[in-house]
């Protein structure tokens, strides 16, 4: 598996739009290929942060692409640029 961890910071003043936008980007997000996994998470001043894990490196790469645009249709709500990390080794901690 391979993981992909970015950081970012909403408006506060947007809060009440993120609902919104995360509802129109949800098809977009369950067509990445290779995906696993796609959580984000945010905090009442805005800070957030998103995990996305993939099946392969391959299909993280194949995705890039798709994810600079979903990205694009967030950074009306944000007031910095995301910044991603990458992680080759996961494991889950919930199942066997």
């Amino acid at each position: 598996m391979y993981t992909r961890v970015t950081t970012y910071q909403i408006d506060p003043a947007r809060l009440n739009d993120v609902n919104t936008v995360l509802q129109e980007l949800k098809g977009k997000c369950n067509s990445l290929p290779g995906i696993l996994v796609y959580n984000t998470a945010w905090r009442e001043d805005g800070r957030g942060i998103s995990t996305t894990i993939y099946d392969c490196r391959a299909s993280a790469d194949e995705a890039a692409a798709m994810l600079s645009g979903i990205w694009t249709q967030f950074r009306d709500i944000l007031i910095e640029d995301p910044v991603t990390e990458t992680y080759t080794k996961t494991e889950n901690m919930l199942f066997s």
